[in-house]
């Protein structure tokens, strides 16, 4: 599937509450990101298990100048929290 907008990436990953406006704010600055987050959120997803352990089920992925927060399930990953520096 492609992702054009962040609908699609909304529709193929679990955001928490209000990290989605947070994500579309992003978007409204640089329309650029979107391929970006979605590799990163990919990459939270395909490397669950590989990222650095905050806490029992919480992992942070970093990639370049983005990261991610997110808790790890059985089946899926929650993203928590992205951060752009």
């Amino acid at each position: 599937m492609q992702i054009k907008n962040a609908e699609d990436l909304f529709r193929l990953y679990d955001f928490e509450g209000d990290l989605r406006l947070k994500i579309r704010q992003y978007l409204n600055a640089d329309t650029k990101l979107l391929p970006k987050i979605n590799a990163l959120c990919l990459g939270a997803e395909k490397f669950k298990s590989q990222a650095t352990p905050i806490y029992t089920d919480t992992y942070l992925l970093k990639m370049g100048k983005m990261s991610i927060v997110y808790k790890n399930f059985k089946d899926k990953i929650k993203i928590i929290e992205i951060h752009i520096f």
